[in-house]
This record gives C-alpha cells, sequence and structure tokens, in this order.
C-alpha cells in the first residue's frame, strides 16, 4: 500500500546513485544533474583546457568559459555504459558577465542546446535562447545568475551514446570584442574575475525516463 512506501527510491546509475521520490516514481522520470567543467593538461609545453560535463560534484581548472559573435562552447559527458532514454524538460542553471570594449552598448546572449552525440552524428534534442545581457558600462559587468527550460524530444540513447551541452553565442560582430563570460565551477564558489559574482555553477538537470 502507498502508505508503506519509503520516502525516497534509490536506483543505481552507472557512476554513481541516484535516489528519486514517489513523485518521480509515480511520473516515470527521474532528473540527474549534470556540472560544466574544465580540465587541464599539457600540450607542446603550454596548458590546454577540455572542457566536460560530470554528474559528480569536481574542483573545475578554470571558473569560466567566454566568447563572442558565433562562437560555439561544448560540455561534453561521458558515454553511457547502459542504455537511456531521454524524456521531459531540462533545466539549466547559469551565471553570465558581459565585457563592453566599444562605444555604444554591448549585448549578447547564449543559445544552451541537449545534443544527443553518437558516432559522429550529432542530434538536437531541444534549445532555449538564455537571458539577453545588456550593459553601457566599459569591463566587465555581472549579469546574475538565471535558470531556464529546455524543452526535449524524447530520445533513446545506446550503449557509447554520449550527452553534449552545446552553447552558442550571439552579439555584436566578432571584431568587436565584446565577450560573454558563462560561469563554470561545480563547487559554486564566489568569484572575482572577471567580474564579481556570489555563485558559479553551471548545471543541467535531465529527465531521464526510469525503467521499473
Amino acid at each position: 500500500m502507498a502508505e508503506n512506501l519509503p520516502v525516497n527510491f534509490t536506483i543505481p546509475q552507472e557512476g554513481s546513485v541516484t535516489s528519486y521520490s514517489y513523485t518521480d516514481i509515480a511520473n516515470g522520470l527521474g532528473y540527474v544533474s549534470f556540472y560544466a567543467m574544465r580540465t587541464v593538461y599539457s600540450s607542446s609545453g603550454v596548458n590546454a583546457y577540455e572542457n566536460m560535463l560530470s554528474d559528480q560534484v569536481r574542483i573545475s581548472e578554470q571558473k569560466f568559459v567566454s566568447g563572442d559573435n558565433a562562437d560555439v562552447i561544448s560540455f561534453d559527458a561521458s558515454p553511457f555504459n547502459v542504455p537511456k532514454t531521454i524524456k521531459g524538460t531540462a533545466l539549466i542553471e547559469y551565471n553570465l558577465a558581459l565585457n563592453k570594449v566599444f562605444t555604444g552598448n554591448a549585448f549578447a546572449y547564449a543559445k544552451f542546446e541537449v545534443v544527443k552525440v553518437s558516432g559522429v552524428t550529432e542530434t538536437s534534442l531541444g534549445y532555449v535562447l538564455g537571458y539577453y545581457c545588456s550593459s553601457s558600462d566599459s569591463g566587465w559587468t555581472s549579469q546574475g545568475q538565471h535558470i531556464s527550460k529546455i524543452s526535449l524530444t524524447q530520445t533513446n540513447f545506446k550503449i557509447g551514446d554520449f550527452l553534449r551541452l552545446k552553447i552558442t553565442i550571439t552579439g555584436r560582430t566578432k571584431g568587436d570584442m565584446d565577450d560573454l563570460a558563462i560561469f563554470c565551477d561545480p563547487t559554486d564558489s564566489a568569484q572575482t574575475s572577471p567580474a564579481t559574482i556570489s555563485t558559479s555553477r553551471l548545471k543541467l538537470d535531465i529527465p531521464f525516463k526510469i525503467d521499473l
């Protein structure tokens, strides 16, 4: 009977254990959080960086990524070890800063897109145009913390497929160099560079269909 059910159900996932509430079980969905971060390695005597998604909170090597008009920034998760089905609405939490270089107002926004990668094939599952940033102040200005919803196409992932968060920046022309910074520290620490902010997490919550 329902009154004898535990408050949470625990279902093992590869690399982690995820707990679902009774509401999740009733809806047949469970959200898994992926955190964006940057790793570092040495390449030809210089430090190089790689973007990744992880379902574990880890320390990011760099606390933000940035770009200007038409730049694309991607964060990749590890390939799935078991088949998965994505269904429902994803949530993206992010914190932004805008750099005004030239005269006139600076503006930029990011397109956050959830992508399935299977071999060399990319399939877009849904996207949202994030918070519209603007500033008339020279230098970096915090644009605050925001959350957006992404409606996803129900999609099956086979073993070896993986999830990608693709971010495309739109702003003034590339030569204007008005940059948009997107913070990506899973530990959610306060930052003073390139702008002073109190939170710095870039988190993607993905709804997976629960196999009961």
